[in-house]
């Protein structure tokens, strides 16, 4: 068993993710295990003791910071990375909010300790301290819960799920990029411009935009309250009327430069409507862009929009790169079955190129410690949020448990949590359980769909998925 280290005494990461850096700190200590030692001879062995010589040399670099190999860093180091050409999440409630989360998880760490037989992990505290402290990366959930976790590991973790390299740079940015309040907000140029436009006085308009020229930029130069481009292309998109079209036009003949606004858009939000992806295309914006973060905009709608119809829009335009993830979101079944085998065991290359979620959008860490199941779940996932019932079916055939989930919600929980009736119908007709709990104090799916009844009895989705969790 692997035999945690403590955190007194570690190193401290480097406020930027470098593997050449620490590549080049394993060869000097290489070159220094390799100094001829005065009392032999002979240079017996010398390949043999050079490759030795690296391997430790590199583990003890990783142990500097508690990684448990160098394997362990070099797989820390790339996903960090990926989060740096990607950028941080853009939050503007200030510091509390984090501060509120570094609580719920030491809260949740301290009563998962409580516990004499542990029950599933169902908060993901496992796998949030698993993915992002060094000291605990790739460890099971009993080896975490065992461990004595420090408060600023907690912070530390919570920063690198928000795509920040540590707790101090986070902090300095939730108190700079704070959304200002609606009494600052209505006295801002922005705000006026954006007024003025919803009006139709381009005059005024005109006039904010010379004297404030950095309105037209695709993004607020604060980064605190989006963009006054932002604004003007979603009422172009959401409601195309003859006059939010001729505002486009107009905003764009001020010298805005819509191609990055229409870019980003086009990577998409929760259910996002297929009118208003088809508009986003009509406007110019280009579904071959690839952001800082290397994964195309299809990769990216495959788990914003939760919905198959509009990511149709984009597959249809793209060459969609050949990986077991994005073939089953997208419901290509042959593709997706050269990632598994007949028993549904994912191969080498499925486990390589899994979905990096917490890039593409919310924080759902790729835990590195994952077992088989939960790499073919991930794919299960985005089968379900795309509707795909052939790439459903194909990995209920080689076995996979339809209602299992790494996390505290089962697919059809999932869709039921979320208001999305046909995803509900797929997963029911295909033998999901609407009374499965992962733990009896989570509510079942049926539970969920009673509530909404409850709280809406008008409604006619809430109606149809208490139906479809009653059968």
């Amino acid at each position: 068993m692997y035999t945690i280290v403590s955190a007194d005494g570690l190193r401290p990461l480097p406020p930027r993710p470098d593997l050449a850096y620490e590549e080049a700190r394993a060869r000097e200590l290489q070159r220094a295990l390799n100094a001829p030692d005065p009392h032999t001879t002979g240079d017996s062995g010398s390949s043999t003791r050079d490759e030795r010589s690296l391997e430790i040399a590199r583990s003890r670099v990783a142990r500097e910071y508690g990684f448990g190999s160098w394997e362990k860093l070099v797989e820390y180091y790339k996903t960090w990375e990926l989060h740096e050409r990607t950028g941080p999440r853009f939050k503007w409630d200030g510091l509390a909010l984090y501060e509120n989360r570094v609580s719920w998880l030491t809260n949740e760490l301290r009563n998962r300790k409580a516990f004499a037989v542990q029950p599933p992990d169902i908060q993901g505290t496992g796998a949030t301290l698993a993915t992002y402290v060094p000291r605990l990366f790739g460890l099971t959930d009993a080896e975490i819960f065992r461990a004595d976790v420090t408060e600023a590991e907690i912070r530390h973790a919570v920063a690198r799920s928000e795509r920040f390299s540590n707790w101090e740079t986070l902090a300095a940015y939730a108190t700079t990029h704070v959304r200002a309040s609606r009494d600052d907000w209505n006295n801002t140029p922005q705000f006026e411009a954006s007024k003025a436009l919803k009006v139709g006085d381009r005059e005024r308009a005109g006039q904010l935009f010379r004297a404030h020229p950095e309105l037209l930029q695709s993004r607020d130069p604060r980064g605190v309250n989006g963009s006054i481009l932002n604004d003007v292309v979603l009422r172009a998109i959401r409601k195309p009327t003859e006059e939010s079209l001729a505002t486009y036009r107009w905003v764009q003949s001020q010298g805005a430069d819509f191609q990055h606004t229409l870019n980003e858009l086009l990577l998409g939000s929760v259910r996002t409507p297929p009118e208003e992806v088809q508009n986003l295309l009509n406007l110019g914006a280009n579904p071959n862009w690839v952001p800082n973060n290397g994964y195309s905009v299809l990769e990216h709608a495959v788990y914003r929009y939760w919905n198959g119809a509009s990511v149709d829009l984009i597959a249809e335009r793209v060459e969609p790169r050949q990986s077991f993830w994005l073939s089953a979101a997208l419901g290509d079944v042959d593709t997706m079955l050269q990632f598994v085998d007949e028993n549904g065991v994912p191969s080498e290359a499925a486990r390589r190129d899994r979905p990096p979620f917490n890039a593409l959008w919310m924080d759902a860490p790729n835990r590195p410690d994952a077992g088989d199941r939960d790499v073919v779940w991930e794919a299960f996932m985005l089968a379900c949020m795309n509707n795909r019932a052939a790439t459903i079916d194909a990995l209920l055939q080689r076995g996979f448990p339809i209602d299992y989930s790494p996390h505290e919600m089962s697919m059809l929980r999932w869709a039921v949590g979320n208001w999305i009736p046909d995803v509900v119908e797929t997963l029911i007709e295909r033998g999901a359980d609407p009374t499965y709990k992962i733990w009896p104090s989570v509510r079942s799916a049926r539970e969920m769909a009673a509530d909404w009844t409850a709280q809406d009895a008008a409604s006619p989705i809430a109606q149809r998925i208490y139906s479809l969790c009653t059968r």
